[in-house]
């Protein structure tokens, strides 16, 4: 039997969809953690029990999600991905600080929304992780076959620190296209106000997810096949 990919992305409170009442009753209230915790039970019942690897992907709040989601299952294997957010340590700190193993970082200098809590992002990389290279990383080849290319491998503990994408830079460009449709008329007016824009003004500008995810989606791929 081939090995496959389950994908489930699931709508959390926080969402701007807002497509269900998350509760105010702390016996029903619906959170990150219960939401992610029902969508793998139900993965591990209707799919089987044989599941042991689990990948997590998470954009900006969703890299909280990510770090906070394990279990007591010692059989699992947790992978995690981190983009535009938290990596668990605010501010300068020295020495390793994320526990967990396979966890690739992906930050960038030019993320208005990570610079606002870290001025110095790469305070943020556990002294423990490998750096990677940008422009090595346009260059190089995916590995297909893990074996014959060991030297082209991922360390498990992998940060990817870019200098040009902004937050919204990670994001899917059909996407970012919609939601500047909506919002560019209501920039200036943020910003006249002085509210927070999530780097939409900077997108308005760059448009440069495309070529983002030309670096960082092989990047993510092999990363989860690798260590998954």
């Amino acid at each position: 039997n081939n090995p496959g990919f389950i994908c489930v992305s699931p709508e959390y409170p926080e969402s701007l969809a807002a497509s269900y009442e998350r509760g105010d009753d702390d016996n029903v209230r619906l959170d990150r953690k219960v939401i992610t915790d029902k969508v793998l039970e139900a993965l591990t019942t209707d799919m089987g029990d044989n599941i042991e690897s689990f990948g997590f992907v998470g954009h900006s709040f969703g890299c909280a999600t990510a770090l906070e989601q394990s279990d007591d299952n010692q059989k699992r294997k947790w992978t995690r991905v981190l983009m535009a957010g938290s990596t668990g340590r605010q501010g300068r700190m020295e020495g390793p600080s994320l526990p967990q193993p396979n966890i690739l970082l992906i930050v960038s200098k030019n993320d208005g929304v990570t610079s606002r809590f870290n001025q110095d992002i790469d305070s943020i990389i556990p002294e423990d992780y490998v750096r990677l290279d940008e422009d090595a990383l346009r260059r190089r080849e995916v590995v297909d076959d893990d074996d014959k290319k060991d030297r082209q491998r991922l360390p498990s503990k992998a940060a990817l620190i870019m200098n040009r994408p902004n937050h919204i830079s990670f994001l899917n460009d059909g996407v970012n296209q919609a939601m500047l449709n909506v919002l560019s008329p209501l920039l200036p007016i943020a910003q006249t106000l002085k509210l927070p824009v999530l780097d939409f003004d900077k997108y308005q500008q760059s448009q440069d997810a495309k070529e983002t995810a030309h670096v960082i989606v092989p990047l993510i791929t092999q990363y989860l096949k690798q260590e998954m």
